[in-house]
């Protein structure tokens, strides 16, 4: 009961902000963004720090990354996003670029609510040590954004995420589900 009162009032503030939804998804604005990746497979392209320990190893990951997008006509956007990553296990040191377009469509439900689904396709490039391979990775992200201010926006995101990395004569493919928390710029 305690959780359910929790959640229903952080919708509640939330909500409390002012916001215009229809101005934010106008044709001509320009979408600049970052996202918190809350899931272990991630497209690089948010910002992160983690660090886990196991069989006498640490492995630590930072990731940095953004978007930057056009309103084409009113509610969709269509820009490039781009991320870097560097995981390091046991003095060796993975470096992780990637760049590609994304797409978005933005439902204005209320002045302070929206509803938006995104795609991406990022094109990887993966070096360190003996390492060097390719990659591409494809993205769909459905869900709720928040018109926090008149050019801000609070996302939550339940994204599906397909990785093909090639190394070499090998390809492996990697397919998983998250969560993200994104904020955006809207001018």
């Amino acid at each position: 009961m305690m959780k359910k009162a929790l959640f229903i009032g952080a919708i509640l503030f939330s909500l409390s902000f002012t916001g215009h939804a229809q101005e934010q998804i106008e044709q001509g604005k320009i979408l600049i963004g970052t996202s918190f990746n809350l899931s272990p497979l991630t497209q690089g392209t948010g910002i992160g720090y983690s660090s886990i320990s196991g069989n006498g190893q640490t492995q630590t990951r930072f990731d940095l990354g953004g978007r930057g997008g056009y309103y084409i006509v009113k509610g969709w956007v269509a820009g490039a996003d781009v991320g870097y990553n560097s995981i390091s296990t046991g003095g060796n040191t993975l470096s992780y670029f990637a760049i590609g377009p994304f797409t978005r469509y933005t439902f204005g439900i209320s002045d302070k609510v929206g509803v938006f689904g995104e795609a991406n396709l990022l094109f990887a490039s993966i070096s360190g040590g003996a390492t060097n391979s390719s990659g591409i990775d494809f993205g769909l992200g459905l869900g709720p954004t928040l018109f926090i201010k008149d050019n801000l926006t609070l996302d939550l995101a339940i994204k599906v995420i397909s990785t093909r990395d090639r190394s070499g004569s090998t390809n492996t493919v990697y397919t998983g589900t998250g969560l993200s928390i994104g904020f955006n710029i809207v001018f």
